[in-house]
C-alpha cells in the first residue's frame, strides 16, 4: 500500500467514529450523535469514571470527557491513539487518556475498575474473529466470554451494543445461534444474573417515520439479494437497527 492509500486507509478509520467537535460530522457512516444522546439520557456519567473499548477515533471517549471525572479509550489501532492522544491535550482534557492495546482479559485486569464501560459494535468481531480489523486476526483463539465475564467484573455499568445475523455483513452468518432471539441471548450471555438490563430501542431511528422504518428494517434479511438491492438504492444500513443495553449491577451483587 503506498503513503497516500494508507493515509486514506487511517482516515476512513477516523471517520468511523468523528471527534465530537467535528465540523464534517456527516462524513461519518454512523449517526453517532444519536447513540450518544440515547446513552446519556440513560446513564449518568458526571463525576465517573468511564472505559471505552474500541474508541477507534474517540467520538464517545471525548464526548464523555466533558462530563465524567475520568475517561480511557482503548484501541488496537496505534496510529488513531497516537492522534486521538494529540488531539485530547490540545483540547486540555486531563481527564482523557487513549491507549493502545488489544482488548483482552489481560489488558482489562491491568486497569483500574470503571464506574461505567462502554463496550459498542466490536463484540461481533471479536466473537467471529472477523479480521475486519487488523488488532481481531487471533480472536479465534481465545474465549470471547471470558472477556466479557471480565468486563462485568470490572464496572457497575455495563452499555453493551452488537451486530446481528440478518445484517449481510461477511461475519453475520458466524455468529452464534441466538435462541429465543437476540434480546434474550445478550441478557443472558452478556450481562447475566448481576445486571438489571434496560434496552435501548434503535436510537438512530426517529421521527414520524420511526415506526414505518422499524418495521421495514426488522422484514428485511440484509443476507438476501432484495434487501441487499434496497439497501443500495435508498443507503439503508442495517448498524442503525442496533438496540442498545445498558446493564446496571444490582445491589447484592458486588464486583468480584
Amino acid at each position: 500500500m503506498n503513503r497516500k492509500s494508507e493515509r486514506q486507509a487511517f482516515q476512513d478509520r477516523f471517520d468511523y467514529h468523528p471527534r465530537y467537535n467535528d465540523p464534517n460530522f456527516s462524513r461519518s457512516r454512523r449517526k453517532v450523535n444519536h447513540r450518544l444522546n440515547a446513552i446519556l439520557e440513560h446513564v449518568d456519567v458526571t463525576g465517573k469514571s468511564v472505559l471505552d473499548l474500541g474508541c477507534s477515533g474517540g467520538f464517545f471517549s471525548f464526548s464523555m470527557a466533558q462530563r465524567a471525572s475520568s475517561v480511557v479509550g482503548v484501541d488496537a489501532d496505534s496510529e488513531l491513539v497516537e492522534t486521538n492522544n494529540e488531539l485530547a491535550k490540545s483540547e486540555g482534557l486531563d481527564n482523557l487518556e487513549f491507549i493502545n492495546g488489544d482488548i483482552s482479559v489481560e489488558l482489562l485486569k491491568k486497569l483500574p475498575p470503571s464506574d461505567v464501560v462502554l463496550f459498542l459494535s466490536v463484540f461481533h468481531h471479536i466473537l467471529t474473529a472477523s479480521q475486519a480489523y487488523d488488532w481481531n486476526d487471533e480472536s479465534g483463539t481465545v474465549d470471547p466470554f471470558q472477556i466479557i465475564a471480565a468486563i462485568r467484573d470490572r464496572c457497575e455499568v455495563f452499555v453493551f451494543e452488537i451486530g446481528l445475523q440478518n445484517e449481510g455483513y461477511e461475519w453475520s452468518r458466524r455468529l452464534p445461534e441466538m435462541k429465543n432471539g437476540a434480546d434474550a441471548w445478550i441478557r443472558d450471555k452478556i450481562f447475566g444474573p448481576a445486571f438489571d438490563v434496560e434496552r435501548i430501542d434503535t436510537p438512530t431511528i426517529q421521527g414520524l417515520t420511526a415506526g414505518i422504518r422499524k418495521m421495514i428494517f426488522r422484514r428485511l434479511d440484509f443476507t438476501k439479494l432484495p434487501a441487499r438491492i434496497l439497501r443500495k438504492i435508498f443507503g439503508l444500513d442495517p448498524r442503525d437497527m442496533r438496540n442498545i443495553y445498558v446493564g446496571t449491577r444490582k445491589k447484592q451483587h458486588g464486583r468480584a
